[in-house]
């Protein structure tokens, strides 16, 4: 369901700039996902070191490098930023 939404959202925008635009910017694209994503994420990930309820060995080296589904994480809500990175 995740990557079906996530599929539909992002082909809605990359669709709509191309439509106003006539070409894609792949950098600027990058960029501006990455903008929206990246703080939440990382604040997430210091709210979960403040709070302790998980070893901080069980998830901030492998989710601060999202490679968190190869070598594991306590931390299940983060294994999609690990998919997105393989997967453009």
């Amino acid at each position: 369901m995740f990557f079906v939404l996530s599929g539909f959202l992002v082909g809605g925008v990359l669709l709509s700039e191309y439509k106003k635009t006539g070409a894609l910017d792949v950098k600027r694209f990058i960029i501006r996902r990455g903008l929206k994503i990246w703080p939440a994420y990382y604040f997430f990930i210091l709210f979960q070191v403040i709070v302790r309820r998980h070893p901080i060995r069980s998830f901030l080296f492998a989710n601060l490098l999202h490679i968190q589904n190869y070598i594991g994480s306590s931390l299940m809500a983060t294994w999609p930023f690990s998919i997105r990175l393989v997967i453009p």
